[in-house]
């Protein structure tokens, strides 16, 4: 894959636009706020050129260049949901395990409540989605270390490029989720993806650098039988943490 500049395109900047529009509509969770098949390449591929040039610093810390998406079987969603019945909006974390001295992505999902907060739940059941079968409700120790593992690389990796603003998570509808199985098969796929970030965005107080801020993003996608991306069927339209979450969420 091609490296792509810090400054993202025009179809980009539209992307986020459009997507900031939309998170005026609710203080938790967005409606769905779709992106191009080019925006989303652009993104995807802007997260693969970081974690193979620019994911390790001078400590060894680095990304798992194998890992740039999730498949999510809709039965693993479904087991979260009856957790909490009523809750409308999934919460999903960044996270990470340690292998081999390599940082591996993870995500953690869980409910949340009509407060926008997911406390209620920690106990109840955290979902999460790992490769390689290893997929499963976990402890709230057991996520406590993947989000410190995670939260650590990116301290080491924001002194080396401050322009790089880490976001915790990004909360869905329920319903959103829904549509892309519904759109495709019974699996849907998260994409991991870096994206110029406004400031509106976010409670961080934005660095000095004549760089464009940038933060981690997910994409989600349905997918046909073969397992292939379906083209148009890309979503972007959550609200990130920090900012959009009570400060006492997970």
């Amino acid at each position: 894959m091609k490296t792509l500049p810090l400054a993202l395109s025009v179809a980009t900047a539209l992307a986020l636009s459009l997507s900031l529009n939309a998170q005026a509509q609710s203080n938790c969770a967005v409606p769905e706020t779709s992106i191009t098949h080019e925006v989303f390449l652009e993104w995807q591929e802007d997260y693969f050129s970081f974690a193979t040039s620019h994911g390790y610093d001078v400590l060894g810390e680095r990304l798992d260049t194998n890992l740039i998406d999730f498949d999510i079987d809709s039965l693993q969603l479904d087991s979260l949901y009856k957790k909490c019945p009523t809750c409308e909006d999934v919460r999903i974390y960044f996270a990470a395990a340690i292998e081999d001295g390599i940082n591996s992505p993870r995500l953690l999902l869980v409910n949340v409540d009509d407060n926008c907060s997911d406390t209620e739940f920690k106990e109840k059941g955290i979902l999460l989605i790992a490769p390689d079968g290893g997929s499963g409700f976990i402890s709230q120790t057991e996520a406590t270390l993947l989000r410190a593992n995670w939260q650590a690389y990116m301290t080491l990796t924001q002194a080396r490029i401050p322009n790089l603003i880490s976001l915790n998570s990004y909360t869905y509808y329920r319903t959103t989720l829904q549509k892309a199985y519904a759109n495709g098969t019974k699996t849907l796929k998260i994409t991991l993806a870096r994206r110029v970030v406004d400031p509106s965005e976010t409670d961080y107080e934005f660095p000095s650098s004549p760089l464009d801020p940038v933060s981690f993003n997910l994409i989600i996608s349905s997918i046909d039988e073969s397992g292939n991306v379906l083209e148009n069927s890309h979503m972007n339209f959550a609200r990130p943490c920090p900012k959009f979450c009570p400060p006492s969420s997970f």
